[in-house]
C-alpha cells in the first residue's frame, strides 16, 4: 500500500534528483501526453490493481509552473494524438473507441489515422467472432460515425493517403485478395488490381505519388498457402504502372516501411536459397533497402526477428532492432539471442551495429530527433533483479549518438539509472522524457536535458505513470 509514496523519494536517492516540492519549478517546451493510474477510489493510494488507468496532458501554465490536467478520468488506454497535439478519441481496455464524452464504436478497433487537418477520424474496426474488418468515418467535433464497408475488408492495419481523402485495403473474392481504392469523400469504392495475384500490405508513399503492396502467387494452382512466393510492388495511384520492387530470386517480402522523403522502402526479404520456388526454412529472413530511383535493392541484415523499423523525419536513416547475432554463444542464432540495435543511411549496403553481446540488451525505446540528427535508445547492461541474465526488465542506460558527421559508436550512456519504459523527444530536440521505472514503481515521469543530461521530476506519487501507453511530446 505505501509502495507508491516511496517512489519520488527513492529516484531522487538513485538519481540525485532534486525533490518533489522543488518538481512545479521545471518548464517544459509543449506538452507531454501520458497514461497514468490515478486514485480513482479516493483511498489515498494509487495501485494499478485497483484504481482507473486514465489519460493526461502535462505542460507548462501561465504561471510559469508545470500543471497535470486529466484529458479524461474514464478508463482509458491509448490516446489517439492528433498531430497538433490534441486527443479527440482514445481508446478503452477493451478497445473500444470513444471520444471524450461517449463511445462512438462498439466494434474492436484495429487500426486508426486522422485526416491532415484533424477533422475527422479513419477507422478500422472489427466486431466480435467476426473474421474481417469494416472501414468507418468519424467526426472529430460531433462523433459521428459514417460506414464505409460491410464486414469484408481484409487489412488488419490503414493506410490513409496523405491528403486524407482515399484509404487503401484490400477484399477477399473466392481467397484472391483485390486491392481497393475508397474515396472518402463521395464513399466510391474503385479497385486496382485485377485478381489475378493476392495483395496484401498497401502503403501510401508519404508524397501521395504511388503505392506499394505485397503481391502473392499460386504457384502450385491449389490455393493461396503460406508458402507461395510473396514480392514487393509499386504501383502509380491510379493502379497503372504497376513494377516489381523485390530482386531477382526473392520469394517473401513483408509490409513496406517507406521513407519519409519517398525515395526508399524498407521491408522484410527472403532469398530462394533452396529453389524450389516457395518460401521454405532454409530461406531466411533478411531486412532490404529498395531505392526507387536506382532500382538498387540492398539486403542489410540477416535474422531471426525485426521488431523495430524506424526511419529518421529526413529519410536518410535507418534504426532498426534485431535478432542477428549469436550472443550467447550456443553457435547458432536463436530467439535466445538478444535483439541488437543498427543504424544505416538510406544507401548503404551494411548497417553498423551500436550494441551487441549478451550484455547489452536493447530496450524497445527508441526514437529519432526532431532534426533526424540524433538517436536515443535504452540498454540494460546489469543483471539488478538477479534472475541470472540481462533482461528488459533490469535497469537501463539512455544512450544518444548524433549522426550529423557519420556514426561513431557511443562509449558511454547519457543516463545510467532505473528501467526506462518509454522515452520522447522535445518538439525543439533539447530534452527527452524518460518513464522510469524501479522495483516499487509502475513508472514516474522524468525530464532529461540532452546537453548535460540532468534529470527532473515531472510527476510525483499522486501517478503512475505507464509506458505501455506510448509518451507523445507534442507543441
Amino acid at each position: 500500500m505505501k509502495r507508491c509514496l516511496l517512489v519520488l523519494s527513492t529516484l531522487c536517492l538513485i538519481l540525485n534528483l532534486p525533490a518533489a516540492a522543488h518538481a512545479q519549478a521545471v518548464t517544459i517546451p509543449g506538452t507531454i501526453i501520458f497514461g497514468a493510474w490515478w486514485d480513482s477510489n479516493h483511498d489515498g493510494v494509487v495501485l494499478a490493481d485497483t484504481d482507473l488507468h486514465s489519460l493526461f496532458r502535462l505542460g507548462t501554465g501561465p504561471d510559469g509552473a508545470l500543471h497535470t490536467t486529466p484529458i479524461t478520468q474514464q478508463d482509458a488506454q491509448v490516446p489517439l494524438v492528433r498531430s497538433d497535439g490534441v486527443v479527440s478519441f482514445f481508446v478503452d481496455r477493451s478497445g473500444l473507441l470513444h471520444n471524450l464524452s461517449r463511445l462512438v464504436s462498439r466494434e474492436k478497433l484495429i487500426d486508426s489515422a486522422y485526416t491532415p487537418d484533424g477533422g475527422r477520424l479513419i477507422i478500422l474496426t472489427q466486431a466480435q467472432g467476426l473474421p474481417n474488418r469494416s472501414i468507418s468515418l468519424v467526426d472529430a467535433r460531433t462523433g459521428l460515425l459514417i460506414q464505409f464497408t460491410g464486414a469484408n475488408v481484409d487489412d488488419t492495419s490503414l493506410s490513409l493517403s496523405p491528403d486524407g481523402t482515399r484509404v487503401l485495403f484490400t477484399q477477399s473474392f473466392f481467397g484472391v485478395n483485390r486491392l481497393y481504392l475508397l474515396d472518402t469523400r463521395t464513399g466510391g469504392v474503385f479497385p486496382l488490381t485485377d485478381g489475378t495475384a493476392r495483395i496484401s500490405s498497401p502503403r501510401w508513399s508519404p508524397n501521395g505519388a504511388s503505392i506499394a503492396y505485397v503481391r502473392q502467387v499460386d504457384t502450385n494452382r491449389n490455393g493461396y498457402d503460406a508458402s507461395d512466393p510473396r514480392t514487393l510492388w509499386i504501383t502509380d495511384v491510379n493502379g497503372v504502372n504497376q513494377r516489381v520492387i523485390s530482386p531477382p530470386g526473392a520469394v517473401d517480402a513483408g509490409t513496406p516501411v517507406w521513407s519519409p522523403d519517398s525515395f526508399h522502402i524498407a521491408f522484410l526479404h527472403r532469398t530462394d536459397n533452396d529453389a524450389n520456388g516457395r518460401i521454405t526454412q532454409p530461406d531466411s529472413l533478411q531486412l532490404a533497402v529498395a531505392d526507387l530511383t536506382t532500382g538498387v535493392v540492398n539486403i542489410v541484415a540477416a535474422g531471426l526477428d525485426f521488431p523495430t523499423v524506424l526511419w529518421n523525419p529526413s529519410g536518410t536513416r535507418l534504426a532498426f532492432r534485431a535478432v542477428t547475432t549469436d550472443t550467447n554463444g550456443d553457435g547458432f542464432i536463436s530467439m535466445d539471442d538478444v535483439p541488437i540495435l543498427w543504424v544505416m543511411q538510406a544507401n548503404d549496403a551494411v548497417a553498423l551495429p551500436l550494441t551487441g553481446g549478451a550484455n547489452q540488451v536493447v530496450g524497445g525505446a527508441v526514437a529519432w530527433s526532431p532534426d533526424g540528427n540524433r538517436l536515443a535508445y535504452t540498454v540494460a547492461v546489469r543483471d539488478d533483479n538477479a534472475d541470472g541474465r540481462i533482461t528488459q526488465l533490469d535497469s537501463t542506460q539512455v544512450y544518444m549518438i548524433s549522426v550529423e558527421a557519420g556514426v561513431t559508436r557511443p562509449t558511454s550512456p547519457l543516463i545510467d539509472g532505473p528501467r526506462v519504459g518509454a522515452l520522447a523527444w522535445s518538439p525543439d530536440g533539447t530534452a527527452l522524457a524518460l518513464v522510469v521505472q524501479t522495483s516499487i514503481s509502475l513508472g514516474t515521469l522524468l525530464r532529461a536535458d540532452v546537453s548535460n543530461a540532468s534529470l527532473a521530476p515531472l510527476t510525483d506519487n499522486t501517478l503512475l505513470v505507464d509506458s505501455a501507453t506510448g509518451l507523445y511530446w507534442v507543441r
